[in-house]
């Protein structure tokens, strides 16, 4: 936000020229923490500093100045400036401790009357960027801090000069006092108090911030060790893995080891061959897929996809037991034995119907059924 402001400074040790214009030492303003009343009666406290009011820039917007009685109702620009400007201010514009030092001019007889009488203060008038952001410079509180400081004219004020001018917010030496809220009551209280409350409320304010910043990198120092946690698992589970198959592929690599599987291999191909068709390529499947195979042979319904490797080799030991030679010849010779005994039973029955009429009396007939 760009604004307006008047400052307010001595003028030092006038001293007339031979030709009558009075020459003054003037500091234009300084450093420092400033207190101005607004529109609706409160203070603002706005800082400026250093590196601000001393900058190149701001320094050489000082130098040659116009010098006005009062300050005028309007910015002084070339249009305006022959009926305002009575002096100039010098071009040797430099610092001087916490204060801004230059010479200036007087050449208005009026304006040299007005000095010579007791008008011995300075104001400047100048433009600023508002940065609203409060704070604590030298153990002072502050609203809010000036920024690229620019000077527009110097004018000459009375010593006890009162209330900002239309619209202008003015510097102030006269003790303030000022109003502060505390619960649901307001007191009036002198300023040096109410600053002194307003900075620790200030300090509690960004001690709180430090607290939630506190515990926000708590927090995620807390996150950051439960994922490390969390990757130190991955990486153990990882490990172990690597480990199984290192050791399964070390397994593998044992010529006697090797040598057992392939001939375990061939063993179960050469088995399973036996009770599955010509058409199922053993050789594509896994051990437990020819296992299931075989099962599937002789129990077709069976549900073998939640099974155990376990479950599936007893299942298939047992079909290989069911459908051994000597079970199949048992179970051949105990049909082949009911056949018998059932046609043994079929052929007495008939012998007994054939021979039946042999027990009947003599001279009886025997009727037909």
């Amino acid at each position: 936000m760009r604004l307006f402001r008047h400052d307010l400074a001595p003028l030092n040790h006038p001293r007339k020229l031979a030709n009558g214009s009075l020459v003054a030492d003037a500091l234009l303003t300084r450093i420092g923490i400033f207190s101005y009343i607004n529109d609706d009666g409160s203070t603002r406290r706005e800082l400026r500093l250093p590196e601000e009011v001393f900058s190149t820039d701001a320094l050489a917007s000082l130098a040659m100045l116009p010098v006005t009685v009062d300050h005028p109702p309007e910015e002084i620009s070339p249009a305006n400036a022959k009926q305002y400007t009575v002096g100039t201010v010098g071009e040797n514009v430099k610092r001087d401790g916490d204060f801004v030092r230059a010479p200036l001019v007087i050449f208005d007889a009026a304006a040299i009357e007005a000095v010579n009488t007791g008008k011995r203060q300075v104001s400047v008038g100048y433009h600023l960027d508002l940065d609203e952001t409060p704070g604590v410079w030298r153990g002072e509180r502050y609203d809010a801090v000036q920024r690229n400081i620019r000077g527009n004219h110097l004018a000459i004020v009375d010593q006890g000069r009162a209330g900002p001018a239309a619209s202008i917010r003015i510097d102030t030496k006269e003790p303030v006092h000022m109003k502060i809220k505390i619960g649901q009551s307001e007191y009036e209280v002198d300023e040096a108090v109410g600053n002194r409350l307003a900075e620790l409320e200030v300090l509690g304010s960004q001690m709180t911030t430090e607290l939630a910043a506190l515990k926000t990198v708590a927090e995620t120092a807390t996150a950051k060790a439960d994922a490390a946690d969390k990757q130190v698992a991955t990486l153990a589970a990882e490990r172990d893995q690597a480990k199984a198959r290192a050791d399964a592929a070390a397994e593998q690599a044992d010529p006697a080891k090797l040598q057992a599987t392939i001939k375990a291999r061939v063993a179960l191909e050469t088995e399973a061959r036996k009770h599955v068709e010509a058409t199922v390529a053993l050789d594509s499947l896994s051990d437990r897929q020819v296992r299931e195979a075989v099962i599937k042979r002789y129990s077709p319904a069976v549900d073998l996809s939640k099974a155990s490797d376990e479950y599936v080799q007893a299942r298939f030991d047992a079909a290989l037991e069911q459908a051994s030679p000597a079970v199949l010849a048992a179970r051949v010779a105990s049909n082949s034995t009911a056949e018998t005994t059932e046609e043994a039973a079929r052929a007495a029955s008939l012998k007994a119907n054939n021979e039946a009429w042999r027990s009947l009396p003599t001279g009886a007939v025997q009727k037909g059924n």
